[in-house]
Parts: structure tokens; C-alpha cells; sequence
């Protein structure tokens, strides 16, 4: 049998930031207005996030279908 060699990240984990950041720089990070990014977060339940979870948060929000 042979082992699947382990992975060992060394890489630091990936910084937080407040939604009052994101929304700041909605327009270059996003494309989307700074209301958007806040009413994205508010719905989420979320103050801070990653950036790979602010994009997921957005995009979904973005995508929303609305009734």
C-alpha cells in the first residue's frame, strides 16, 4: 500500500477584514456598489470575513433570486 504524501501549510492563515473595508472598495474588488457589500454582510449575519468568503457572500447575494 502506499501513503498519500501529507501537505504541511506553512502559509499564514488568510487575514480578516470588516465590512466597512470591503465596502470601501467595493467598486475595484467587486464591481458592485458599497450598498451591496453591506446589505451582503447584514443578510449573512457577518461583520468580517476573509476575502475568499466576502467574494462567496457577495456573489451569492448578487445572485439572489429576487420574488
Amino acid at each position: 500500500m502506499s501513503k498519500k504524501p501529507t501537505i504541511e501549510s506553512n502559509a499564514p492563515p488568510e487575514p480578516e477584514y470588516s465590512v466597512e473595508e470591503y465596502a470601501a472598495a467595493a467598486r475595484s474588488m467587486f464591481g458592485t456598489s458599497p450598498d451591496i457589500v453591506v446589505a451582503a454582510f447584514s443578510t449573512a449575519g457577518i461583520v468580517s470575513a476573509t476575502l475568499t468568503a466576502a467574494t462567496q457572500i457577495i456573489n451569492e447575494f448578487r445572485n439572489k433570486e429576487v420574488m
